[in-house]
């Protein structure tokens, strides 16, 4: 799935985003905020699970769920999204028996308050994986 992702990306000239950048972008300059609107939790901002969807919608019709920066949308909730892979024989991020692994950032419509935070994210995931709640953003490479 993410040769698929990383070639749609390359498809209109950028790549996969990288953690970091998504971190930034969710909560802005340091120190950051904790949700992609502020520090307190908004159960209605982003499609998570107590927005009560219960199913992914169509990006950017989520008009609280905007990021510290301008014109990104959904930075946390709807779908998951893969982030940047390549972390061969890395067991310090990928799972034990792993040696291939991908970034994601884990908030989904499926997702609570705490998988919902900026600064979370995940390694545990094989490249082949393939689910409907997963999907990709793309970056600029600058």
């Amino acid at each position: 799935m993410t040769r698929t992702a990383a070639a749609a990306c390359a498809a209109v000239g950028k790549r996969l985003c990288q953690a970091d950048e998504v971190i930034a972008a969710c909560a802005g300059p340091a120190p950051g905020t904790r949700y992609p609107y502020g520090n307190a939790y908004e159960p209605h901002a982003c499609n998570g699970s107590d927005h009560g969807v219960g199913d992914v919608v169509p990006t950017g019709t989520m008009p609280g769920c905007v990021g510290n920066a301008a014109g990104v949308f959904d930075l946390q909730g709807n779908v998951q999204e893969w982030l940047d892979c390549g972390h061969y024989n890395t067991p310090s991020l990928c799972a034990p028996g792993v040696r291939d692994c991908c970034k994601i950032l884990p908030g989904s419509s499926a997702s609570g308050a705490g998988e919902l935070a900026c600064g979370t994210t995940d390694f545990t995931y094989l490249p082949t994986e393939r689910l409907p709640s997963r999907g990709f953003r793309c970056c600029r490479s600058e």
